[in-house]
């Protein structure tokens, strides 16, 4: 009887280790595959600039998957990348009304890089008629209650007039 019960435990305890360590594995491999092959963009040259855009797409999209609050240092290192190179591509050409910049209220500067994070995620994806993909992604993203965007007078205004249709004034 002792026998058994040492060896059941013996059992758990083993299930137990062995359920953590794959557990770390899979997050360390989840970790490993979000920016893989990103991890140093550089951005010196307009060659380097247009060889980047498959890591821009991949670090926007990471970007997009990172709450405000609580976001990782891979994240921060996305937005900061996806940010340099909308500031140096030439292919692109990225216009912020004040509509949306209101938003910001010059004080949102994380809030601020996941819209330019949308917008390169729009102009890579859907090419030169990006701008209203960009504004989706960006209301998709305030209006989801895991990424912790502070639902300020404005963002909600934007997330009312984009349900009601009426985008036309971030648009333009």
């Amino acid at each position: 009887m002792l026998n058994k019960k040492l060896k059941n435990n013996f059992n758990v305890n083993n299930m137990k280790q062995a359920l953590i360590i794959v557990l770390v594995f899979i997050g360390v491999q989840l970790k490993g595959q979000s920016i893989s092959g990103c991890e140093n963009v550089s951005l010196k040259s307009n060659i380097e600039i247009k060889e980047a855009e498959p890591c821009v797409k991949k670090l926007s999209e990471f970007a997009l998957m990172q709450p405000m609050i609580g976001c990782s240092e891979e994240g921060h290192y996305a937005r900061k990348v996806v940010y340099a190179w909308v500031e140096s591509t030439q292919d692109y050409t990225f216009s912020l009304n004040n509509s949306v910049m209101k938003i910001f209220n010059d004080k949102n500067l994380l809030l601020f890089t996941t819209y330019v994070a949308c917008l390169a995620n729009a102009a890579l994806t859907k090419g030169a008629s990006y701008e209203k993909y960009g504004l989706e992604l960006f209301v998709n993203y305030i209006r989801n209650p895991d990424n912790k965007v502070d639902q300020s007078k404005l963002v909600v205004r934007l997330v009312s007039d984009w349900d009601n249709n009426k985008i036309d004034k971030y648009l333009k």
